[in-house]
């Protein structure tokens, strides 16, 4: 007997297989919205952004107590080195500091909304630029972020009043050279409201608009590429991918390892498989060189895995996926994520190894009592156990809790 190999998102949704790779794997979320994991991808983009953008903030002289400025400073250097809970930490002893003016209370807002993303603490990082709009609320640049953070939190209708009101602005700005430059960064913000929207022509054609503007093209090719792909043209996505990672060589190991998984994927899709299974190893042992204090390390390591974990079990190269799949079981999103356990268990399975597969199963259903995936393939590896004479029996791996949520 065959078995199924489709793989459920689970209750959180946050680690589908992609669809180019798996046709039958679910997202969650509305509609419009995009998978989890390319969202996680556009505030990388997004903090990746900021922190090159102009900083004409903290460019400006110190206004306040010095040990004010010089720790707001200091959480600055943080967030470029992708250090967010030492920035935090700076910024905790600016606030605990007299002498702070308005202007200083701005920027530090900023720098914790910088650090509150890099967490993966999408809500405190709003809240930061919330607090900053009440000081300056026709900030261009705080309007800026802000548009982005609520796209890429799939807070839509605020990211477009947000991107709205920076249109608006932008037509009393005088000065034109410095119109040009919060034009560009408006447009690139658009595009990638447009690609969280799915409306990935638009997004282009924005893009197209941004060649030889400012904006670093590894920024433009980034999104580029995600609107191609969604296009479904995966030689032009990879190219673009080609670009972006050729620009990338000093980013932080966590952003390029998403860039070597996404253009695994694409090579994958064009049916260069072998090139495409080196960039997603390669994704792996990037992430792997992620220090352990890194925000969503373990999880995006996991991530990892199981792209080549689902691919492997998809190209039935059995063996492959038993190494991959059991080194994803390994880390501590593997043991927590049914998703995760019942690939394992798969991959268990093909190599013969029935016992330890029921043992896996019974594992994903402790979690999710309710997922059907789990119960069939578990019934699958007792049969299966059974026809090569082991003495396995299912009521020994599942519970009456297990029973009642399952269909007749």
């Amino acid at each position: 007997m065959q078995d199924e190999t489709h793989f459920e998102t689970g209750h959180s949704g946050r680690f589908p297989l992609p669809d180019r790779v798996h046709g039958r794997c679910a997202t969650s979320g509305a509609a419009a919205s995009l998978p989890a994991e390319r969202v996680a991808v556009l505030i990388r983009l997004v903090l990746l952004l900021a922190l090159w953008a102009p900083a004409t903030a903290l460019a400006q002289a110190c206004t306040s107590d010095p040990e004010v400025c010089n720790q707001i400073l200091s959480a600055k250097q943080d967030n470029d080195a992708g250090a967010p809970k030492d920035a935090l930490d700076h910024l905790r002893k600016a606030q605990d500091t007299a002498g702070i003016d308005t202007q200083w209370v701005v920027y530090l807002l900023g720098q914790k909304a910088t650090a509150y993303s890099q967490s993966g603490n999408s809500e405190q990082s709003l809240a930061a630029i919330a607090s900053a709009l009440e000081f300056r609320p026709n900030d261009v640049w705080l309007l800026l972020q802000s548009c982005r953070l609520h796209a890429a939190s799939s807070f839509l209708a605020k990211a477009q009043r947000d991107c709205a009101r920076v249109r608006t602005l932008m037509r009393r700005t005088k000065d034109k050279d410095l119109q040009a430059v919060q034009m560009a960064h408006l447009v690139h913000a658009e595009a990638q409201l447009a690609l969280i929207m799915r409306y990935p022509d638009l997004a282009l054609e924005k893009l197209e608009s941004l060649d030889g503007s400012g904006i670093p093209p590894r920024f433009i090719d980034d999104l580029r590429a995600s609107a191609l792909s969604m296009l479904g043209d995966h030689a032009a996505a990879k190219q673009a991918l080609d670009r972006v990672l050729a620009l990338a060589t000093d980013e932080p190991e966590a952003s390029r390892a998403a860039l070597y998984q996404r253009r695994g994927f694409e090579q994958i899709a064009l049916g260069t498989v072998d090139a495409g299974l080196v960039d997603l190893e390669t994704a792996v042992a990037t992430a792997r060189e992620v220090d352990d204090t890194v925000p969503d390390r373990d999880s995006a390591l996991a991530q990892y895995l199981y792209g080549l974990c689902a691919v492997h079990l998809q190209r039935e190269a059995a063996e492959a996926a038993l190494e991959w799949c059991g080194a994803l079981s390994e880390t501590e999103t593997g043991q927590t994520s049914h998703v995760f356990l019942d690939a394992y268990g798969l991959a268990q399975m093909r190599n013969g190894l029935y016992e330890a597969a029921a043992e896996t199963f019974a594992k994903a259903l402790d979690l999710v009592p309710r997922s059907t995936q789990s119960y069939r393939h578990l019934q699958q590896s007792v049969r299966l156990a059974q026809d090569s004479g082991l003495p396995l029996v299912l009521d020994d791996y599942v519970d009456d809790r297990v029973r009642l949520l399952q269909p007749n």
